[in-house]
């Protein structure tokens, strides 16, 4: 969340359906995701998500952004495209 993702939703979709594919085992790591995200994502956001679902990480992302857009539902739903 704290990385400013140049794309759209739907990329970013791509990009995760793809980092599904070359990931061999149960975690996404860095190493399956495109070169151009690897730098960009801090190392604290890497350890927050540990171990969570996908559910669960999307509740965190709509919660942040909601905090961030100060519960403006309709700015947060912009902003998570």
């Amino acid at each position: 969340m704290d990385h400013d993702f140049p794309g759209n939703v739907r990329e970013l979709e791509n990009i995760m359906e793809h980092a599904f594919v070359l990931c061999r085992g149960g975690l996404i790591k860095m190493e399956h995701l495109p070169p151009q995200l690897r730098t960009a994502v801090p190392s604290e956001i890497i350890m927050r998500s540990k171990g969570m679902t996908l559910q669960a990480m999307e509740t965190v992302m709509i919660r942040d952004a909601l905090r961030r857009n100060k519960s403006n539902r309709t700015k947060a739903a912009m902003e998570l495209g």
